[in-house]
């Protein structure tokens, strides 16, 4: 099935199981879709940004005294 800029895409038994959104038609969609994403993580654990940024270096850093990549 496809509409003015979307494909959605069906199994054997003509369920819906994907969509396509072609985005110059509809910009809008990635917007709405980022918006959801941040809706279903609303109530996640937080990490602070240096806590993360500690964890990449020290994580970096053993790599490289193993000489791994």
């Amino acid at each position: 099935m496809s509409l003015n800029g979307i494909t959605i895409q069906k199994d054997e038994k003509g369920n819906p199981k994907k969509a396509t959104f072609d985005l110059k038609k509809h910009p809008y969609i990635e917007d709405y879709l980022d918006n959801l994403l941040i809706d279903a993580a609303k109530d996640e654990e937080r990490v602070p940004f240096e806590d993360v940024k500690k964890k990449i270096l020290k994580k970096l850093s053993s790599k490289k005294k193993t000489g791994g990549v």
